[in-house]
């Protein structure tokens, strides 16, 4: 009888182990998990982070086309693991109309070295001015408005700058 109880007391009452093993625990001391505010870093050309008081380069591709200026993004605290959208807007201060723009869906890798761990990353994001001659960009002074637009957040980063050409355009142009 006693081993009848014992039997009864250990089998009955408990819930089954999940089969997958998922015990719903989520690690979160990874790189790139998002653990604050949602923060955008702009860096034009391929030193440095921030547009507040910065010179823009702007040149032609290498296959020729439309005028372009190069920016590299990096994002912290926002999931961007599945991709998302890049968009930069370069307003002429003087005239208050935009002149430069790029819309691009990118995929975003999380860095976990160097200067861009714990960040996700994209390749470079080229800003376009169509229609507007090269020389005639020299020395605006443009308004940089970047937003990166996340799976369920966005997060936007602004300051002002002036574009400026390679004097080695002044001399083919």
């Amino acid at each position: 009888m006693v081993a009848g109880l014992f039997l009864a007391a250990c089998s009955g009452g408990a819930e089954p182990a999940d089969p997958t093993g998922d015990t719903g625990w989520v690690d979160t001391n990874v790189p790139c998990y998002p653990q604050g505010a949602p923060r955008l870093d702009v860096g034009e050309g391929v030193e440095g982070w921030g547009i507040e008081g910065i010179d823009v380069a702007c040149g032609i591709p290498p296959q020729g086309g439309a005028p372009y200026a190069r920016f590299r993004v990096r994002v912290a605290n926002l999931d961007m693991s599945d991709g998302g959208e890049v968009l930069v807007d370069l307003i002429d201060t003087d005239t208050d109309e935009r002149i430069g723009s790029a819309s691009v869906p990118v995929g975003f890798v999380c860095a976990n070295v160097g200067d861009n761990a714990d960040h996700w990353v994209t390749p470079e994001v080229h800003v376009r001015f169509d229609g507007i001659d090269l020389l005639d960009l020299h020395e605006v002074p443009v308004r940089i408005e970047a937003t990166v637009v996340g799976v369920e957040d966005s997060v936007v980063s602004t300051g002002d700058g002036t574009l400026v050409v390679d004097e080695k355009y002044f001399e083919v142009l």
